[in-house]
């Protein structure tokens, strides 16, 4: 048996699939016949239970005339947020800076012994 997903995560996926299935005028069969799927596995797609394959993903994606990347993306959301973090301007600068420090501490050539301070290299 397939895992579901109690928390609709793929709620978005769903959505955008049956959209555009409705759109076309297209039957949850018609399409699983294109995709080479059981329709009721159509069925637990469109209402965000199931989580498709790449591979799937990609077919029925071509078979609706939809992006790949993007409904990929609506499938894989953890993918997306590795990606594309949602994270505030302030909370990404200073990740930024955290790396930067680090990286550059990693990479600097001397430090001033007495005076503690420290001669940076900056990577080209």
């Amino acid at each position: 048996m397939l895992p579901t997903d109690e928390t609709g995560q793929y709620a978005e996926f769903g959505a955008t699939i049956k959209e555009r299935r409705l759109e076309l005028s297209m039957t949850q069969e018609q399409v699983a016949e294109q995709v080479g799927v059981k329709p009721n596995y159509i069925g637990y797609l469109e209402r965000g239970l199931r989580k498709p394959s790449d591979e799937i993903c990609c077919r029925i994606a071509d078979v609706l005339g939809l992006d790949q990347k993007e409904l990929f993306f609506m499938a894989n959301p953890n993918v997306r947020e590795i990606l594309h973090p949602r994270e505030q301007p302030e909370q990404m600068e200073s990740c930024v800076a955290r790396y930067q420090t680090r990286h550059w501490k990693r990479n600097s050539r001397s430090v001033n012994a007495p005076t503690g301070q420290m001669s940076m290299t900056f990577p080209e």
